[in-house]
């Protein structure tokens, strides 16, 4: 009976040394929160004030939707555009946006798609608050407005 003791002591002490320690089990649970977290929420959007300089480049791998103050400001200039490649993501914003849109000499790539609005834009207020200008949208999707927004500008576009 001793032997037999002293074989499950042996085993168990061997399995005790293998178990991690406690901070490893804490990274696991954390990375298992983690991909949890971006399988079941896949689209969440970027949410910020975003400003491009002249000749730079946003890549946008989800939605790009602007609330509350948030400003979307594109400065390029006829010798240096900026460009904005979607990969079939859109800019929206929300029903509480306050903020504002000014693009200059932007190229738009794969903003949306046939099914999914490349500019889903919803402007109250004062002033135009939506201002594109010489600019091209390359394989991108519709544009919605609402019926009552009549803050949007847009001049030497091209599709």
């Amino acid at each position: 009976m001793k032997d037999k003791f002293n074989t499950w002591n042996h085993r168990t002490a061997r399995l005790q040394a293998m178990e991690p320690p406690c901070e490893a089990k804490s990274l696991t649970l954390l990375l298992i929160v983690a991909a949890c977290h971006s399988l079941f929420f896949p689209h969440m959007a970027v949410a910020a004030s975003r400003t491009l300089k002249a000749g730079d480049v946003l890549g946008i791998s989800e939605h790009l939707i602007l609330s509350g103050d948030d400003v979307l400001d594109v400065r390029g200039t006829a010798t240096k555009s900026c460009r904005i490649d979607a990969n079939g993501q859109q800019i929206k914003t929300t029903a509480e946006w306050r903020g504002w849109i000014k693009v200059n000499y932007c190229e738009f790539r794969s903003l949306g798609s046939a099914k999914l609005a490349a500019l889903d834009l919803a402007a109250f207020g004062q002033g135009d608050k939506i201002i594109i200008e010489n600019s091209a949208f390359h394989a991108c999707g519709p544009f919605t407005f609402p019926t009552t927004t009549t803050q949007a500008r847009f001049s030497a576009i091209t599709f």
